[in-house]
């Protein structure tokens, strides 16, 4: 479709690809919230649901430890760079792949906790409107735009810097 408007080059195609796919994926999760809330035992302990998820997020960010497989990771891109740096469309692809990864990886781990935000302000926070007073509210589509900007960004300029380096390649067209 990009190539009928006149989008010829192909990390362009990929940046405005990953940026199209983004208002899907947030809408996606609007209804995955929809599906578990009707599951969801909304009673008087709401309170002690949001208590508990703000409790857990706030330990999930305070113990972050690097595992051993993302310390040899590191190490290892770092010592193939340092040999790709002669190759600018070699280091280009390298970096866009790896934070294009990285990216997808963060917002995979953190995909619990954008659900569960959608899921209070999207559908708990309306059928319970006492419950507005006690603990903050927002808008939810702002709430998860926002969450992800930094992601589908990111992705989207590693996925342009894929996709202009892969044009260049020997063998592509």
């Amino acid at each position: 479709m990009l190539a009928h408007w006149g989008v010829k080059a192909w990390g362009e195609r990929a940046f405005w690809s990953v940026l199209a796919v983004w208002p899907v994926f947030v809408l996606l999760v609007r209804w995955r919230a929809a599906v578990e809330f009707e599951e969801f035992p909304v009673g008087d302990g709401a309170r002690s649901f949001v208590a508990t998820d703000d409790l857990a997020e706030q330990r999930l960010l305070s113990e972050e430890v690097e595992p051993a497989w993302k310390r040899t990771c590191r190490e290892s891109i770092a010592r193939e760079s340092g040999r790709a740096c002669g190759n600018f469309l070699g280091l280009l692809l390298i970096g866009g792949l790896t934070l294009g990864t990285w990216l997808a990886w963060l917002l995979i781990a953190h995909g619990a906790t954008l659900l569960a935000e959608t899921i209070v302000d999207a559908e708990l926070v309306p059928a319970k409107p006492q419950l507005i007073c006690s603990f903050q509210h927002l808008d939810w589509r702002t709430e998860a735009f926002g969450f992800t900007a930094i992601h589908f960004i990111g992705i989207a300029l590693g996925a342009g810097a894929v996709g202009c380096a892969l044009a260049y390649l020997p063998g592509a067209q």
